[in-house]
């Protein structure tokens, strides 16, 4: 549905035995008469179907936070810890600072 949905803005439409073509008019007579109930129908199904999938859902973007933090502890390790490394200090404050970033931006 939500594929024919946007298949509908492209579909000509009959107007007193003329097939109308034209995307901006399709799209208007669209708007005007088919657009929303297909969007309540369409919104219905998906919100029914992101609550039967909500758990298992929201593991998944769980999972894709941690590696989203895992990626960002990386990149945070790597511009502030080089400094220090090249100069042979490598410690808690690079640590630290990464620790930091990482914590501030996956709260």
């Amino acid at each position: 549905w939500t594929i024919d949905m946007l298949f509908s803005f492209l579909r000509g439409y009959e107007k007193d035995g003329v097939v109308m073509m034209r995307p901006w008019r399709v799209a208007l007579h669209y708007l005007k008469t088919w657009f929303f109930l297909d969007a309540f129908i369409v919104g219905t199904d998906w919100v029914i179907l992101l609550n039967s999938w909500s758990a298992e859902f929201r593991a998944f973007l769980s999972i894709l936070r941690l590696m989203r933090l895992a990626r960002l502890m990386k990149i945070a390790s790597r511009l502030f810890c080089t400094q220090w490394a090249v100069g042979g200090v490598v410690g808690s404050e690079c640590s630290f600072a990464a620790l930091s970033i990482v914590g501030l931006i996956g709260s």
